[in-house]
């Protein structure tokens, strides 16, 4: 039987506890290269009356 440990969503063993933590890594990560995906306002504009 393995151990439940104490974690932010409860009681989990330690092999769900690493998969929450790669998950989480997995998103924040997206999120960090979504963000530097993401254009400005102004950049959007410039776009915009260029291909117009």
């Amino acid at each position: 039987m393995s151990r439940m440990i104490q974690t932010k969503y409860g009681y989990e063993t330690r092999e769900q506890a690493a998969a929450d933590a790669r998950l989480e890594k997995w998103l924040a990560n997206k999120k960090r290269i979504n963000q530097r995906k993401r254009r400005s306002d102004n950049e959007r504009r410039i776009l915009f009356e260029k291909n117009k």
